[in-house]
């Protein structure tokens, strides 16, 4: 067989499903591949860079937008957590006094104490967010 001459497929009939350069290109060597692939990149990175800066431009000012807003609203997030971790805070050191069958104290807010915690470790992790 010739180099002129198209490869059968199994199936018998010609090969219809590849174009004669797809054929070519499959047969190169990975390394090359990879080569032919870092040389387009190359060329057409700067070219797109030169010829898409409005393009540039509006993806760096929606990215700018999305992380602005990310940042706000982590740390609104971030100082609502912390009041009611104030308010937990106050409300668990509260006391009452009982005073009925004789003398003594019952902090009621140290039920209150876990959950306290837990909001203080979800504003830290607001805080790492931000």
């Amino acid at each position: 067989m010739t180099d002129d001459q198209e490869m059968p497929s199994p199936t018998g009939g010609p090969d219809s499903s590849r174009s004669g350069m797809t054929a070519r290109l499959s047969a190169l060597p990975r390394a090359a591949k990879l080569g032919i692939v870092a040389l387009a990149l190359t060329v057409l990175l700067p070219l797109a860079y030169v010829a898409g800066d409005n393009w540039l431009t509006q993806l760096d000012t929606r990215a700018d937008a999305i992380a602005r807003q990310v940042v706000t609203q982590t740390a609104t997030a971030f100082a609502v957590a912390k009041a009611i971790n104030m308010g937990l805070s106050v409300a668990s050191s509260t006391t009452v006094g009982l005073s009925a069958v004789g003398t003594g104290s019952v902090t009621i807010g140290q039920l209150l104490n876990p959950l306290d915690r837990l909001i203080d470790d979800f504003s830290d992790w607001l805080l790492v967010a931000a």
